[in-house]
């Protein structure tokens, strides 16, 4: 008999998790929530009719809906004791330090300041400068450092048409940010992916150049490989994909946020089956369509064959009109390492009027087993980036 799955708000990087289901050729159905967490039309009937044997967070969006169905239905679920704890920031920290977890400090805020003169702060939070970022599922890959509570309300505006829910203030990371993306199955956690974000600051905005999903990882970086499983059972993510946001510290890994559900934007599986065989959702679908299979990687040690780096292609600041020509575009697949490029904008898109637009610029992604041949590839097209001699626009 052929099970059926239902993939709880499959958006963004959950309709790549949706294609691979397609592609293995499994029974499942979409169930899309309204924000609060309550499904849409009559969804939810349809699918408990169809005895589904699990139910998919796709997204961070459906995380909550998820698990009152899995619950409802009898299915594998994360821990309900650590409900708050998974979507509350401060409870969040509270409950990794008392697992003996090093954190940063951190809060959740909201986007929408129309009713108030500004952010209403934790009492104690004394420390600046901070990075204000979206909490957003698409991933936008900006962010802000302020200074003081009242750049911060401003900052809060700015980014609501990123966010138009939440954004995460923390203390300022200093170096490169990480992202260890897992996949867990009664429990049982894989380390899918490890990600550092090397990111520029220039007039206060902070912006990701790119991003390395590590072959090799160093000795203080190889700590990930059990600090982030503690993060998971501290939290009672059991079931599923997940993210964890980190970075190192002087004494070791600090925690800055774990979001269960499958994050991120929608990318291309191609360069990611270059580099590792595989891609975050291609694993989540086959911890339940290949359980077997799920269960011998959970033998291996971490290791990968190819590195890959992403970079979200951006437009110089300050550029004007509209895009004419793509010059830079034949030097950088000319690049070592170089595998494939994608979703460049179509000629004539306007050049974005804010440092914080989210427009895609398109991505690039190269795939080698030297990691720092990547590296210097990736130095080469933001130096194309920032001389304008990437994309070029016409009035």
């Amino acid at each position: 008999m052929l099970l059926m799955f239902v993939l709880v708000d499959p958006v963004f990087s959950g309709a790549d998790l949706a294609r691979a289901f397609k592609e293995l050729g499994a029974d499942w159905m979409p169930l899309y929530t309204d924000g609060p967490g309550r499904a849409t039309g009559g969804a939810a009937a349809a699918a408990v009719q169809r005895k589904p044997a699990s139910v998919v967070a796709a997204s961070r969006f459906g995380t909550e809906y998820a698990e009152r169905l899995a619950a409802e239905l009898g299915l594998p679920q994360q821990d309900p004791r650590q409900a708050v704890a998974r979507r509350d920031l401060a409870q969040m920290g509270r409950t990794l330090r008392a697992a003996g977890i090093p954190t940063v400090q951190g809060t959740s805020l909201t986007t929408d300041t129309s009713s108030e003169p500004g952010p209403t702060l934790p009492a104690a939070w004394d420390t600046w400068p901070a990075v204000l970022r979206p909490d957003s599922a698409a991933d936008a890959g900006v962010a802000v450092e302020v200074q003081d509570a009242e750049q911060t309300g401003h900052a809060l505006t700015a980014l609501r048409a990123l966010a138009p829910t939440a954004a995460l203030l923390h203390t300022s990371p200093g170096d490169d940010t990480y992202q260890v993306h897992t996949v867990s199955s009664a429990g049982r956690h894989l380390v899918a992916e490890v990600q550092r974000h090397h990111e520029t600051v220039a007039d206060g905005v902070i912006r990701r150049r790119h991003s390395e999903s590590l072959a090799g990882l160093s000795e203080p970086e190889r700590r990930f490989l059990t600090v982030v499983p503690d993060c998971l059972d501290a939290l009672g993510i059991r079931e599923g994909a997940a993210v964890t946001e980190l970075r190192l510290g002087p004494d070791g890994p600090e925690v800055v946020r774990i979001r269960s559900g499958l994050d991120g934007p929608r990318g291309s599986d191609d360069p990611y089956f270059a580099a590792f065989g595989f891609t975050r959702a291609h694993l989540l679908a086959e911890s339940l369509l290949h359980p077997d299979r799920f269960e011998q990687r959970l033998r291996r040690d971490f290791t990968r064959p190819r590195a890959l780096i992403r970079i979200d292609l951006r437009p110089p600041q300050g550029a004007y009109g509209r895009l004419s020509a793509v010059p830079g575009l034949n030097r950088l697949r000319r690049l070592p390492g170089f595998h494939s490029v994608t979703s460049l904008p179509a000629f004539g898109t306007p050049a974005p009027t804010d440092a914080l637009s989210s427009f895609s610029w398109g991505a690039a992604y190269f795939v080698h087993e030297d990691e720092s041949l990547l590296r210097s590839a990736a130095a080469v097209i933001h130096a194309l980036e920032d001389t304008g001699d990437l994309f070029t626009f016409s009035s």
